[in-house]
């Protein structure tokens, strides 16, 4: 740098030295300025840092160039402002508020193979009876009674200005307008949903944080959200009833149509997560603008039509959910190829995942947002042309070529209503293709025998693995473990894989440590009545070796007198600071413990998007048979 910008160098070392780290940290909280800190202000730290250079400290900027100096105070003085609200965000949040947050509920629920199975006949039947809309039928979680919105003190919020306060504030003006109190018991809170969605990801490692949920969707929702009670308040001074009605009703329906994008990419990306890297997701924009959504069911206000009814019927709900359609038997086809032992088609990599976001969750209104539909349909299809060409007479089916021709001509320009409906008519096409692929991959092999193979799927390891992390996070998560003993977090996992498996847990069976009685397994998935997996549960809050030794040696020995294939050992970590934890206990199993049978392969870790917990492998060889032992880590409260 010129060193005729400032005259004192070191000053500007030094300020630059003291503003980058913090800085990097807190990128990601600016961001989220709005929303996250008011349900996680721990990771406000990097700011508190920033905050807490002392104002003085700037004022001698005046030594650098007069347009580099503006850049720097108005930094630093956003920050210090937001900084400042942090005490008030703290407040609100021991207020009712913190009682309407469920961030469990963006969590995936424990599934299964059964899923793939119950819907092998739904998959290759025809498009039209393929859409889902039971979602639209679930109960709301973010309804809130009228009465409860009375309860936010949102005086504390005096001098906080972003929008997510604004909200707040407009939430509670609504719930007390008479046309609302005289016709709703309860109303949509989208901050309790922004706060719940937010602290579900709080979690998750960026990368994948961004792929489910874009900063510029929960952007766009909040405006949304915003806009309409605005519009609510405007329709009540002038005691316009059937437009407060029909906009209360709106919020409600796009709550649950937010719900749906974001369930549905968690669910997609716990699926896909062991077999991509995170630092290889293509960042995908979010195309779908909430703000849309009245101008295609504006006419239930004049029709007389319930707002459910019009969007369970409209455009957006049949795109959205035939491009999932889409990637769902995209997923199908897969399973089927890794069974039959074929080719594998659609293979789980990082551009296939981003491909899929786009179908799932894009509708198009305009031509920038239909390249994006046509690029992924492109590497899905057209890409893997010659593979297909195995099932199906391209000749025939005409889409692929079609998506080629487009991708190269670039000419998408229409009106929106032209462009959705263009869209449209190709997802029914390419949903129409994968049916005839499946159809054809059947008449290879009965439908029994895939039948057959896939119900082998829930107790394949992998399978495994998933439904116990799932059943993890849903305990983590969930508050009323919070401060549990160990047997009462391992009954929340046996609670959640019974769902699934024939599980038992606390068996008297072996012998225990001592060698006098019969050992106590903490829990056992079984099949049958054959035991296929034993889990060992432990809770700590630091690295007790011996502890940690003792529990390891029990469920490799002394209570599997059987020997099953799968041994998981769960240690719940009550600990501060997790990644240290982990290192070290990885560190200590890797290195200094010595297990009772001969390792296969070494331990190593399993990456995954979560950030509060851990996953690690080895294979011992037990009687020159393969043992897979699992270790998992949980951060708990």
């Amino acid at each position: 740098m010129n060193d005729k910008i400032f005259e004192n160098n070191e000053f500007f070392e030094s300020l630059s030295e003291r503003l980058e780290e913090p800085l990097r940290l807190a990128a990601r909280q600016m961001e989220y300025s709005g929303i996250a800190q008011y349900v996680n202000t721990a990771a406000a730290l990097p700011i508190q840092q920033i905050a807490a250079i002392d104002p003085d400290y700037f004022s001698s900027v005046h030594q650098l160039e007069n347009t580099l100096r503006p850049g720097i105070e108005n930094m630093y003085s956003s920050l210090k402002q937001f900084h400042d609200n942090i005490a008030a965000i703290e407040a609100m949040m021991s207020t009712r508020f913190e009682e309407f947050v469920q961030p469990l509920h963006y969590l995936p629920e424990v599934s299964s193979a059964y899923n793939v199975i119950n819907n092998f006949t739904s998959a290759i039947s025809n498009a039209a009876s393929e859409i889902s809309r039971s979602w639209m039928q679930r109960v709301n979680p973010w309804q809130t009674k009228v009465s409860c919105f009375v309860s936010y003190d949102s005086s504390v919020l005096k001098g906080v200005n972003n929008e997510f306060s604004k909200l707040i504030k407009l939430e509670q003006i609504t719930s007390g307008l008479l046309p609302v109190t005289n016709r709703f018991s309860e109303i949509t809170s989208v901050t309790a949903q922004l706060a719940s969605i937010e602290t579900s990801l709080s979690s998750i490692a960026e990368q994948w944080r961004d792929a489910i949920v874009p900063f510029q969707f929960l952007d766009n929702y909040s405006h949304f959200a915003s806009c309409q009670h605005k519009l609510i308040q405007k329709a009540a001074n002038v005691n316009d009833d059937k437009s407060v009605e029909w906009r209360i009703d709106l919020l409600r329906v796009a709550s649950k149509f937010v719900d749906r994008q974001i369930t549905w990419k968690s669910e997609l990306s716990i699926d896909v997560q062991e077999d991509i890297e995170a630092e290889e997701i293509p960042v995908v924009e979010s195309e779908m603008d909430i703000t849309e959504i009245p101008q295609y069911i504006g006419y239930s206000k004049r029709d007389g039509i319930t707002v459910d009814d019009a969007f369970a019927e409209s455009i957006i709900t049949a795109i959205t959910e035939k491009g999932k359609t889409i990637v769902q038997k995209a997923r199908l086809i897969r399973t089927i190829c890794t069974q039959s032992n074929r080719e594998i088609l659609f293979e789980d990599t990082e551009s296939y995942f981003g491909s899929y976001l786009i179908l799932g969750g894009t509708f198009c209104s305009n031509s920038d947002s239909l390249e994006t539909i046509i690029e992924a349909l492109y590497h899905l299809f057209y890409e893997q042309r010659k593979m297909i060409s195995k099932f199906v007479n391209l000749s025939e089916h005409n889409c692929i070529d079609q998506i080629k021709d487009m991708k190269e001509g670039r000419n998408y320009s229409g009106h929106p209503k032209k462009i959705s409906k263009l869209q449209n008519a190709l997802y029914d096409q390419f949903i129409k293709l994968e049916d005839i692929i499946i159809d054809n991959m059947l008449a290879c092999q009965s439908a029994f025998s895939i039948r057959t193979v896939l119900a082998e799927d829930i107790w394949t390891e992998e399978t495994l693995n998933k439904n116990i992390f799932k059943a993890l996070l849903r305990v983590q998560n969930n508050k009323v473990y919070y401060g549990k003993k160990e047997n009462e977090l391992n009954d929340g996992i046996r609670d959640k894989l019974s769902m699934i498996y024939e599980v038992k847990d606390q068996s008297r069976q072996g012998s225990s440590s001592g060698g006098r009685d019969a050992g106590e397994i903490d829990l056992q998935i079984c099949r049958e009545g054959y035991p296929v997996a034993i889990m060992e549960g432990l809770k700590v809050d630091s690295l007790r070796r011996e502890y940690i030794q003792d529990h390891i040696d029990k469920v490799l020995t002394y209570y599997d007198p059987s020997g099953c294939p799968y041994v998981y050992v769960i240690i719940y970590a009550a600990v501060k600071k997790f990644a240290a934890f982990w290192k070290n206990c990885f560190k200590y199993i890797k290195d200094e413990y010595s297990f009772p049978f001969k390792l296969k392969d070494e331990i190593h870790e399993i990456n995954h998007m979560y950030t509060n917990s851990r996953h690690a492998k080895a294979v011992i060889l037990r009687e020159d048979r393969e043992v897979s032992v699992h270790f998992f880590a949980v951060l708990v409260n």
